[in-house]
């Protein structure tokens, strides 16, 4: 599918949900550039992939529990763990401070 000047910029993203479907991240990928050739396939795996992005940065800012996140871009929990270790996003926030207390009481 070849995007062409007439198409405008957008990239965004909410939290859908219908009745009689499963609550998920939707994203609407248009690309404004009249030399792009992207097939429609390709558009799709860059809006999952930009769902799982969407989903890790909520479950980082801890807006999503790691089981809403991995829900709403439609991965298994485990799967979505693995794909925070890629992004670099700690699948498990423990801060410092609060170990450190946890251990002498323990």
């Amino acid at each position: 599918m070849r995007v062409g000047p007439s198409a405008t910029s957008l990239l965004c993203y909410g939290m859908v949900s219908h009745a009689d479907a499963k609550p998920r991240l939707d994203v609407h990928v248009t690309l404004d550039d009249a030399g792009v050739d992207v097939a429609p396939e390709e558009l799709e795996h860059l809006a999952a992939d930009l769902r799982v992005v969407a989903a890790a940065r909520l479950y980082e800012q801890g807006r999503l529990s790691l089981g809403k996140a991995a829900e709403l871009c439609e991965q298994s929990v485990a799967r979505f763990m693995e794909r925070l270790g890629e992004l670099h996003i700690p699948v498990i926030n423990y801060p410092v401070d609060q170990l450190k207390h946890d251990l002498t009481d323990w």
